[in-house]
């Protein structure tokens, strides 16, 4: 002890339980201690219960070590948003967490206010790792039915979407590292989807697995929840696209180093230059190293031009990919005049049998192009010269994971250049909410009405869908209806229920949904 301040390490034995409780116990005897920084390390077996830390008085740093942690869900309360808690920092490294489903029945018969009004975390935290985790789940109620279970998960998730919006405003460090198979592209989403960090400087993603960049974490939100952000770290996961950094011309400027160093990038085209040139002159430089194998796309730009520039000599290292590895229309042109010369000669050799095998081909081809135009078609990109958007998407909130972790996900990986217009994320600030429905409609080629239960009982959407309408009387083509899941039309409005009698409207449930939806834009 340092007179108020003490540290506490605690080694936990082989296959010993040790609680937070017996370190509240020991903490009430000490009421003169103001600031308690405590180290947790464990050995092989040794397992702890983490019963809300965030409560203990003074507590102002957790560092866990090689631990089994159960009562996850215990780790917060309402009680910690009401009074203020001074933990600062909280590490955990090298652990598993257990989570059972008796854990997740208890939290979710809670009162669902209190878990609304709940942030996952400290908002007084300065720092936050996790990292090298992995969780165990534990099916522990064979008594509650398959129905019982299933109305559970949609409890936590309904609780989930209703969340109120916690501002970290003391956050500098944030990680979650090394851990593939407990933080996936969901989680994440769930962690960023109503978090504002303003004053956060390194954000480390870094080893998760990622195939894909978190459509919550899109170039637009850079500008809005991560202002004083320094250091953006997705080095060694598996992305292997640069589309989610497509220009956006409403982006403010930032200053900081993105870090996509050793991922799976095989292709860089000249969209994905202009990308860089572009947040290059917003103070963003992006770390391309080490994705080995990578090419460039370069037959519409002159390489070495490119790398003379200003902004270009910041990824001179990239210049041998896209100089000396140029992937010219995906085949290589670069063949030598000796390769040609003998080209030719087998040319002229084949050249009457060639005759002969082409006409067979040819008729063979006009029968397949007639079967294919008749089964499917080429998606395209299909950005439109008169509309800001191509797309603006009218959805309950309710219905916001669907929203980004599927459609969103699947219209931008599907329809390169696509402009979607989502009311959480482009909505002007100070604005009306009814100017802004009127705005982004107008402003977009089409209308997306995804119509769940949720939709009919909002009356913003409602709102939404008669602006939709009044378009579509007018342009006849503005406006698709998306199908959700069950819904009992006996509900539904006068307007709604003409709607989807008179025109077409799509089923999620059909095999062809996508098909579909994917045709209607591009129409």
């Amino acid at each position: 002890m340092h007179g108020k301040q003490a540290d506490v390490l605690c080694n936990i034995k082989v296959d010993m339980e040790w609680s937070f409780n017996y370190f509240r116990k020991w903490r009430s005897c000490f009421p003169a201690i103001s600031q308690l920084y405590l180290t947790v390390s464990c050995a092989a077996g040794a397992s702890i219960a983490l019963q809300r830390p965030l409560e203990i008085p003074g507590m102002h740093s957790i560092n866990i070590d090689s631990c089994y942690i159960k009562n996850f869900y215990e780790i917060s309360s309402r009680k910690v948003k009401k009074n203020r808690n001074n933990l600062t920092s909280m590490k955990i490294r090298n652990s598993v967490f257990e989570f059972k489903d008796s854990d997740m029945w208890k939290s979710a018969m809670k009162n669902s206010d209190s878990l609304i009004h709940t942030c996952e975390l400290s908002v007084f935290l300065h720092e936050f790792i996790l990292r090298n985790i992995s969780t165990k789940y534990i099916m522990d109620m064979p008594d509650k039915s398959s129905l019982q279970m299933e109305e559970l998960k949609e409890r936590i998730k309904n609780v989930s979407l209703q969340k109120g919006e916690c501002a970290y405003e003391q956050l500098k460090y944030f990680e979650i590292s090394g851990s593939p198979n407990s933080f996936t592209y969901t989680h994440i989403h769930d962690i960023f989807s109503k978090s504002v960090f303003s004053q956060l400087k390194t954000l480390n993603i870094s080893s998760n697995g990622l195939k894909s960049f978190p459509t919550v974490l899109r170039l637009e939100t850079w500008s809005t929840k991560f202002r004083t952000l320094r250091q953006l770290d997705f080095s060694n996961n598996y992305i292997t696209q640069l589309d989610f950094l497509s220009t956006e011309r409403y982006l403010q400027n930032l200053n900081f180093e993105l870090n996509l160093s050793n991922n799976k990038l095989r292709l860089l085209t000249e969209a994905g230059l202009q990308s860089l040139k572009y947040l290059y002159y917003k103070n963003v430089i992006v770390n391309l190293r080490n994705n080995s194998g990578m090419k460039c796309l370069c037959k519409t730009f002159n390489a070495e031009q490119v790398f003379r520039t200003t902004w270009g000599q910041n990824y001179s290292y990239l210049k041998s990919a896209c100089v000396h590895n140029c992937n010219i229309d995906s085949d290589t042109e670069n063949t030598s005049s000796s390769h040609q010369f003998i080209a030719y000669s087998v040319l002229v050799f084949f050249f009457s049998f060639g005759t002969l095998v082409s006409s067979s081909l040819l008729c063979l081809r006009r029968i397949l192009r007639k079967k294919k135009k008749k089964d499917s078609y080429e998606v395209q990109s299909f950005i439109s010269a008169e509309s800001i958007y191509d797309a603006f998407i009218s959805y309950s909130s309710m219905d916001e994971h669907w929203i980004y972790d599927t459609l969103v996900l699947n219209l931008e990986s599907n329809i390169p250049g696509i402009r979607l217009c989502l009311h959480q994320r482009d909505f002007v600030p100070g604005a009306t909410i009814a100017d802004n429905i009127i705005r982004s409609i107008d402003d977009s080629t089409h209308t997306l009405i995804v119509l769940t239960e949720n939709f009919t009982k909002s009356e913003w959407c409602q709102m939404e869908f008669q602006k939709a309408f009044h378009q579509t009387l007018k342009h006849r083509k503005h406006l698709i209806v998306i199908l959700l899941g069950d819904l009992d039309t006996s509900t539904l409005n006068r307007d709604i229920k003409f709607c989807i009698k008179t025109y077409t409207f799509l089923k999620v449930s059909e095999i062809l949904f996508w098909a579909k939806l994917y045709k209607a834009l591009s129409k």
